[in-house]
């Protein structure tokens, strides 16, 4: 079987951080987690951690399932508290679940066995970025399994409706049901948790409520949901997933680390597909915290002394880029689906939670996946961000979807 080696590992970690255009965990997340992933390799004398792309004969065999697995809360809790349990019980929790689920039949419940010999084969990365890349890892690891290179966005987002897998499209799992276990066990006062609901909007107010609120969570849970069989993903054309991700940011990660600062841009330009949109001084990196979301307004003044200004709305994951020269309103200039990226000028990628006043940096613009800027999301996006705007106290809202990758984009936002 064809695996990553420790340093593709790093690689892979790096260039996730990059795509997840903001979010998806600080770099060190991610480096916590590849230890704990590399300690775990050694043990078993593992040189290399498997993996299997999407159109394997392994994937298309007959009892081959794998879930969707993420992490949600705190960035800094996981750096505080560690994540290296949680994984591996979400994992089988969601396992068990999916082996006996619990279904509602007239006015009792009964256990009916679905699958009882059911096992997840592999594993999926719900989105790109550090926590749930190194999550991903660190599971295969654990339980001796491929991870899959794929994943379920292409880029961090910061409400379960955006991943790929919520979308209408044919083929996507279902959602239910969820997995949400902490670090802590139960004998020490942890939580663990099975949710079977078909609406992502109440799932998602009801996760970050319950572990935002929650002392047994406390800030941080291990997530695994929308389980779905090889065959099933085989079948289907993407719209609900990224094929080939995990290659993707392998190749980034290690264009970063090779390139020298002179041809840092380009090099990024050529791998990511993506294109500079400045090279810029952060002047202001303003961090709010809002019912569980870190709201992150940036202001970066361009290189050159033309006086043209850039702004970047956070709601974990940066979500719009505005531009304006002095004196006049902002415009938006890239918005999501399509990715807004930071590294520094000597080759840092950076999330919205290590920007620094004072830090220069390029800002790029990455084109969403495959299958992933649909109308919907689109709408999904505009929603999100005319809410994070009105939290800010900035106005007009956005209404019109605005791309450097489309031609003839207008928007009237300020």
């Amino acid at each position: 079987m064809k695996g990553y080696s420790y340093d593709d590992l790093k690689d892979i970690i790096r260039g996730s951080h990059f795509y997840a255009s903001g979010g998806g965990g600080a770099y060190i997340n991610g480096e916590l987690l590849l230890k704990d992933t590399k300690r775990v390799m050694d043990e078993k004398g593992l040189m290399a951690l498997p993996y299997l792309d999407v159109d394997d004969p392994e994937v298309g065999r007959a009892g081959f399932y794998a879930p969707f697995v993420g992490a949600v809360g705190s960035p800094q809790k996981y750096c505080d508290d560690g994540f290296i349990h949680s994984p591996q019980w979400v994992f089988d929790l969601h396992q068990q679940v999916m082996q006996h689920v619990l279904q509602l039949r007239s006015t009792t419940f009964d256990c009916v066995q679905v699958n009882p010999a059911l096992e997840f084969q592999s594993v999926i990365a719900i989105e790109t970025g550090t926590l749930t890349y190194g999550m991903a890892m660190l599971l295969a690891a654990q339980k001796n399994i491929p991870i899959m290179n794929m994943d379920g966005c292409g880029r961090a987002v910061p409400v379960l409706p955006m991943v790929g897998p919520a979308q209408n499209v044919p083929g996507a799992p279902r959602l239910s049901p969820v997995a949400l276990v902490s670090e802590t066990t139960i004998a020490d006062g942890g939580a663990q948790l099975v949710i079977n609901t078909d609406d992502l909007g109440n799932l998602n107010d009801m996760m970050h409520g319950i572990i935002s609120d929650d002392q047994g969570f406390d800030q941080r849970s291990a997530m695994s949901c929308f389980a779905i069989s090889g065959q099933d993903i085989q079948a289907s054309q993407q719209g609900y997933y990224v094929s080939g991700s995990l290659e993707r940011a392998r190749l980034l990660g290690a264009a970063i680390r090779l390139a020298g600062k002179e041809s840092l841009a380009k090099q990024i330009e050529a791998v990511s597909g993506g294109i500079k949109v400045t090279t810029a001084t952060v002047v202001h990196a303003k961090n709010y915290t809002e019912q569980g979301f870190d709201l992150i307004d940036v202001i970066m003044h361009e290189d050159g002394g033309r006086g043209r200004i850039y702004r970047a709305i956070a709601e974990n994951e940066t979500l719009l880029l505005e531009t304006k020269e002095s004196g006049c309103d902002y415009q938006p200039a890239v918005m999501g689906p399509d990715s807004i990226c930071y590294v520094t000028t000597d080759g840092q990628t950076l999330s919205n939670t290590e920007i620094k006043e004072g830090m220069h940096v390029h800002v790029f613009a990455v084109p969403a996946a495959q299958g992933m800027n649909t109308p919907a999301l689109q709408k999904l996006f505009i929603n999100e961000i005319n809410t994070v705007r009105k939290q800010l106290g900035i106005k007009p809202a956005i209404t019109t979807y605005v791309s450097p990758f489309v031609n003839h984009c207008q928007n009237g936002g300020q």
